[in-house]
């Protein structure tokens, strides 16, 4: 299984269950990708601990997450193609030259990339 997207099933089903926190494998990609989502207000905290990287979720932040990028089929999209299907209560992590940021802060920068997910 594609690494990001085990990632993204963690948060997930950790979320869904009503659990605090959740446990991934750790990697830099995966640290920047926390980093957004804890900047962003999906998670509280993301630690890296031994070789674990340990994410501390609010109690119902996360009501749902779709994953959009996949190892068979990656999705780009141009600044201006960033309408999420949930309105403004969702958005897109994104892999960008500048980065892992959100959906917001590609508007602000004015900047497209590879969509990873959809978080609301």
């Amino acid at each position: 299984m594609d690494q990001i997207s085990n990632f993204f099933i963690r948060i997930k089903n950790a979320a869904l269950a009503g659990h605090d926190s959740a446990t991934v494998p750790y990697s830099r990609f995966k640290e920047s990708i926390s980093k957004a989502l804890v900047a962003s207000g999906y998670l509280i905290e993301a630690k890296k601990q031994d070789n674990k990287l340990v994410l501390t979720l609010g109690a119902g932040r996360i009501a749902g997450l779709k994953l959009i990028s996949k190892p068979g089929l990656r999705v780009y999209k141009a600044v201006h193609e960033l309408k999420t299907s949930k309105g403004k209560f969702s958005m897109f992590i994104m892999s960008t030259p500048l980065g892992v940021i959100t959906s917001r802060q590609a508007r602000e920068k004015n900047i497209g990339g590879e969509v990873l997910a959809e978080i609301w």
